[in-house]
């Protein structure tokens, strides 16, 4: 009886380890997302160095990020735990099409990160650069 017990236990703890693993599979995908504002010349020093266009991969695209947070930032945010949605909605509702966000979170999620920059709605002298990552 004592080695039935065990067994029916033995199988109700992985049944439940399966469906744990299960939920987990189901859970929507989340990023990493930085926003800060640099000074119009450091826009221009930046893209100065970067190509337009280019296929950049993860590790250059977090190079990128470094030298950006290494410019004078005049506001700066980071969170974590935002979805797609959210982040289609953030680039939609500053200034891009839905084709451009649409390609920007496919970029995301087929490299891993990704780096784009908005104008500031204040003034021209400023631009917001925002880097978002798969978390």
């Amino acid at each position: 009886m004592k080695k039935y017990t065990f067994f029916v236990l033995l199988l109700l703890f992985a049944g439940f380890g399966l469906m744990s693993c299960k939920e987990d599979d189901d859970k929507e995908q989340t990023y990493y997302v930085e926003i800060g504002r640099i000074s119009k010349a450091n826009y221009n020093a930046f893209c100065s160095l970067y190509a337009p266009g280019t296929n950049y991969t993860f590790d250059e695209i977090k190079s990128a990020r470094s030298v950006l947070r290494n410019y004078q930032q005049y506001d700066f945010e980071s969170n974590t735990g935002y979805t797609r949605s959210e982040l289609y909605s953030f680039l939609t509702t500053h200034g891009c099409t839905s084709a451009e966000a649409e390609s920007s979170l496919n970029f995301l999620d087929s490299v891993g990160n990704v780096i784009a920059f908005f104008n500031y709605a204040y003034s021209s002298d400023y631009m917001i650069w925002t880097y978002g990552e798969k978390e």
